[in-house]
């Protein structure tokens, strides 16, 4: 009789087993997908954070080469992304603004490299070698965080 009930008992924990496996790989399957959406999200967004910059700069520069030579159109768009207000020059934001604009808008902790790489597309203008002093400096200020060496992120609002 015992026999029995251990049976049954074992064909229960085997149906729960493989029902738990099932639901295991079906989660799997959907962290996966979310993954790669979020990664081609992630991608899209720093495609148009730079594209808009860059047309940014465009605008900007056409603008200062036909001054006074045509009449400035009234609709101009403003800042990409409205966060990086005008630098010390009144049209270009600085390096600090560029760099805070670009941490804040791909969230999380971002390597070293990849903040070179997204500079040196929409602010070719800036020398590579000042990047390093300048992130020192916004870090003592405490306007970004460097978790470890070579990677930086914006502190969160209770980390100010």
């Amino acid at each position: 009789m015992q026999t029995k009930a251990a049976l049954a008992v074992l064909a229960e924990l085997r149906s729960l087993a493989l029902c738990d496996r099932q639901r295991l790989t079906a989660a799997r399957a959907r962290l996966t997908l979310a993954e790669e959406e979020l990664a081609a999200a992630r991608e899209a967004f720093a495609s148009a954070d730079t594209r808009a910059h860059v047309s940014q700069r465009a605008f900007c520069g056409a603008r200062e080469l036909l001054a006074g030579k045509v009449p400035d159109p009234d609709d101009a768009p403003g800042p990409p992304g409205g966060e990086a207000g005008p630098g010390e020059d009144g049209n270009r934001p600085t390096l600090a603004q560029e760099v805070e604009t670009y941490l804040r808008a791909r969230g999380g902790e971002v390597p070293l490299a990849e903040i070179t790489r997204h500079l040196g597309t929409v602010r070719p203008d800036l020398r590579p070698g000042g990047l390093g002093p300048g992130l020192s400096r916004m870090v003592g200020a405490g306007v970004i965080l460097r978790p470890r060496t070579g990677v930086y992120a914006i502190p969160e609002a209770g980390d100010a």
